[in-house]
């Protein structure tokens, strides 16, 4: 995954909190098959899974994408 520049220079602490690699407990270690995980890359898992899974729900009150 590829981070902006500007991104990464503005705020070099909490991105690196983003990629540093956690302990994950119990339930969320079966989710992800992994014991350790960037919150980064569990973030993208569980989007992965809700849209492989179609478990996203259109807001009747929001415009469509279309």
């Amino acid at each position: 995954m590829v981070l902006r520049k500007a991104a990464t220079s503005a705020c070099p602490k909490k991105v690196a909190s983003l990629v540093d690699l956690a302990n994950l407990p119990s339930p969320l270690r079966e989710f992800a098959g992994q014991s350790q995980m960037s919150h980064l890359a569990f973030f993208v898992r569980v989007w992965s899974y809700i849209k492989d899974h179609s478990l996203q729900v259109q807001d009747p009150d929001l415009p469509s994408r279309s």
